[in-house]
């Protein structure tokens, strides 16, 4: 990639290549068309929300796309940088195995915060891979029907 490419012009290019217009990929993001078009633009920064959908709907690297907008504290994106790569002794276990179906490996972070066993952390993982890979407007109704049922635990 290179050094000198901008934000802007990074997704630019990733919109191009998926060959959609700002209207396309509003839709998508659920970022306004003007939004978009300042981003592309270079002439408003991004948050972190926005690169992130920006990097899904894209599929641009996300890394690359949060280093390009300085939207993040250098030491945040050094942490992502160093859980991305793993320890070079580390040596898979059992439990590190992937659960089928799934794209990245979030059960053993479910067990430690939450304090969840198997039977439960399983499941949950499989069933966040699966919003995670529902178009933003599915995302958002289940995620707003989550966040209402949250109440209920109080």
């Amino acid at each position: 990639m290179d050094a000198t490419l901008t934000f802007g012009e990074y997704m630019r290019r990733l919109r191009r290549a998926h060959q959609w217009n700002l209207n396309f990929l509003s839709g998508e993001t659920g970022i306004s068309v003007t939004q978009l078009s300042r981003l592309e633009n270079d002439s408003a920064p991004p948050s972190v929300e926005s690169v992130a959908l920006l990097a899904q709907a894209l599929d641009g690297d996300l890394k690359a796309m949060l280093q390009m907008a300085d939207c993040l504290p250098a030491f945040i994106l050094d942490r992502i940088s160093s859980q991305a790569q793993p320890a070079a002794n580390s040596v898979p276990s059992l439990e590190d195995e992937p659960i089928p179906g799934l794209d990245h490996q979030i059960v053993p972070s479910l067990k430690e915060i939450y304090y969840l066993d198997d039977v439960d952390s399983g499941p949950l993982a499989l069933a966040i891979d699966d919003l995670a890979r529902l178009n933003n407007a599915q995302r958002k109704v289940l995620i707003d029907l989550i966040s209402s049922l949250s109440s209920f635990g109080t």
